[in-house]
């Protein structure tokens, strides 16, 4: 009898070392589970950022395309009203057209307050 219940008591230890090496495999299966999804939030992240840093830049150009545009209008004395037609954009336009449509009347749109003509430019 004290024979069966030693090895019974031998059989016990070793399921319990076997439990204890498989505890700790699955507690770094699960670290290492933890350690990748964190990873993977983070260059997520990092690339979300890079994203939005990248259409920053591409704004910043095209304000300073947009303001150097301005600056040439502004220097050729420039003064462009803008307004909207027919939920487009449209831009006064002068009656004389030059030589020989000085009383141009070929607009379809007016500015209400001034009577000026109105007109959609290509693209818009």
């Amino acid at each position: 009898m004290i024979g069966s219940l030693s090895s019974v008591v031998q059989a016990a230890g070793h399921t319990e070392s076997s439990l204890r090496k498989a505890g700790q495999w699955f507690a770094w299966k699960w670290v290492a589970v933890a350690a990748g999804g964190l990873m993977g939030v983070c260059l997520v992240t990092y690339a979300a950022l890079a994203w939005q840093l990248h259409q920053v830049e591409n704004l910043r150009a095209e304000k300073t395309q947009l303001q150097e545009n301005v600056a040439v209008l502004e220097k050729r004395g420039g003064r462009i009203v803008m307004s909207r037609c027919g939920g487009r954009l449209c831009i006064e336009a002068s009656r004389n057209q030059g030589k020989g449509a000085e009383h141009w009347k070929g607009a379809n749109w007016w500015n209400e307050k001034n009577g000026v003509a109105l007109v959609i430019p290509r693209g818009y």
